[in-house]
Parts: C-alpha cells; sequence; structure tokens
C-alpha cells in the first residue's frame, strides 16, 4: 500500500487450469497456482510444496507409516475427478509405474471425497492440510506416499508479457 496506494488488488478464486487459460487470454496479470509439472509459457516464483497423503480408516498394522504407490494401486481408491490436478498427478504416477489404480469413487467436492472415507468405502490421497479440517480424531494417522508425491504452489504470470509496475509490485511482495 506505501509504495502503490492506488493500487487495488481483485482476487479470483478458481481451479489451476482455469487462472492459468486467464493469463494466457491476458485476463489475468497473475495468479496463485499448484502445479505437478512446470507449464511452459509462464514465469513463476515457487512458494512451497504440499506433499500428498493416503487417508483411509483401516486400523493400521504395527507402526507401518508409508505405503508404496504399487500397494496404493491395489487398494479401493475414492479420488477427485480426471480433470482434477491430484488426480491427473495420481494417474501419470500409476501409469509410469504400469499398474491400474482401483478407483471405487470419484468426486469433485473435498467434503464428498472425505464423506466416502470416512464410510470406510477406500481411501483417497491429499495434502494433509486439505483432510485435517474435517479429519475424525479417531481416523489412523496418514500414510506418507512413497515415492512422494508434491504439488507446488506458485505465482505465475505470462512469460511473453512484460508486467505492469502495479503487478511487478504485487507479485514481489507475495511471497516475501
Amino acid at each position: 500500500r506505501e509504495v502503490l496506494p492506488k493500487v487495488m488488488v481483485k482476487l479470483r478464486v478458481s481451479d489451476s487450469e482455469s487462472l492459468k487459460a486467464s493469463l494466457l487470454s491476458n485476463t489475468l496479470d497473475l495468479a496463485l497456482v499448484f502445479e505437478d509439472q512446470l507449464a511452459a509459457g509462464f514465469g513463476r516464483k515457487p512458494l512451497f510444496r504440499r506433499r500428498l497423503y493416503y487417508f483411509d480408516t483401516r486400523p493400521r498394522q504395527d507402526e507401518v507409516a508409508t505405503i508404496s504407490l504399487a500397494q496404493l494401486a491395489q487398494m479401493p481408491l475414492v479420488l477427485p475427478g480426471p480433470a482434477n490436478l491430484v488426480r491427473r498427478l495420481i494417474d501419470q504416477k500409476f501409469q509410469e509405474l504400469g499398474v491400474s489404480p482401483n478407483i471405487v469413487s470419484e468426486g469433485d467436492q473435498l467434503g464428498t471425497l472425505t464423506s466416502i472415507v470416512q464410510q470406510g468405502m477406500g481411501g483417497t490421497i491429499l495434502p494433509r492440510s486439505k483432510w485435517e479440517g474435517g479429519q475424525d480424531a479417531h481416523l489412523p494417522a496418514p500414510l506418507l506416499i512413497e515415492p512422494p508425491l508434491f504439488l507446488t504452489a506458485s505465482i505465475l504470470w505470462p512469460a511473453d508479457a512484460a508486467p505492469s509496475r502495479a503487478t511487478d509490485a504485487v507479485r514481489l511482495s507475495l511471497g516475501d
């Protein structure tokens, strides 16, 4: 506010792919998105990474703290739809491993996914922060997935356009 007091920041909430499309069409100057792979055509400032975990209701044997991708492929999974960023990452990793996941249900809302998991119909793969808001204290701790799966939160802007002074000031202030 001190550097550019007349600049008003407008916020838009949407999925990462829609925000990227808005950047490319020049209807948005900056976006905070999650990425599994770095997409061409954008400048970026990575902010942080979120590790993905496996959540289910099964009692844990011993002190099991991890699950492999091969083991996950055999588990009944409750996942977001194919267009979802987390789902695309999961599908890619299963494809690289040469296995097909056992998807028993799909949902586009976090509440739907967690409800199905809490009913014991399967497990899901999410960042820990997405689950903790509604996690039942009686559920087992989530399992770390090995090898680890990550999403990176980055600030993006169109690489082919020079940012305005205001856009650059906002970009530089984010993540400091």
